[in-house]
């Protein structure tokens, strides 16, 4: 009985490192977008009229990750250069997982950003290299 106890505690002990170790390896990154900088867990994400800060993320490293944050969106009415900056709140979720090397990657992110009026709609995923 005692070593049958004991024989299931280091079973247990065997996959809970291994379990640990496997997660470890599977690592995911993000290059953003403008400038290719690669990120694990951004904290900002950049868009041509877009910025996203103040990321808190759920779920990465796995298929989907989720993200709420801040933004701030320069609504380039008429153009970019006349256009008024405006801040709300914004969610991204990233998918499209793919390995490189020895190392993950997540492609694409798209997300909701809502500010005054509609909300702006952000797809950012390039082809595959």
């Amino acid at each position: 009985m005692r070593t049958g106890r004991i024989l299931s505690l280091a079973l247990a002990l065997a996959l809970t490192v291994a379990a640990t170790a496997s997660g470890a390896a599977g690592r995911t990154y993000f290059r953003q977008p403008l400038t290719g900088h690669v990120a694990y867990k951004p904290k900002h994400v950049l868009f041509s009229n877009a910025t996203i800060t103040r990321l808190h993320w759920r779920g990465w490293n796995g298929r989907h990750a989720t993200a709420t944050g801040r933004s701030r969106v320069n609504t380039c009415i008429p153009f970019c250069a006349a256009g008024k900056i405006v801040y709300g709140s914004a969610k991204l979720t990233m998918y499209h997982r793919y390995k490189t090397g020895n190392r993950w990657f997540y492609r694409c992110v798209k997300g909701v950003i809502r500010v005054s009026g509609p909300d702006q709609r952000v797809l950012w995923c390039p082809p595959r290299s």
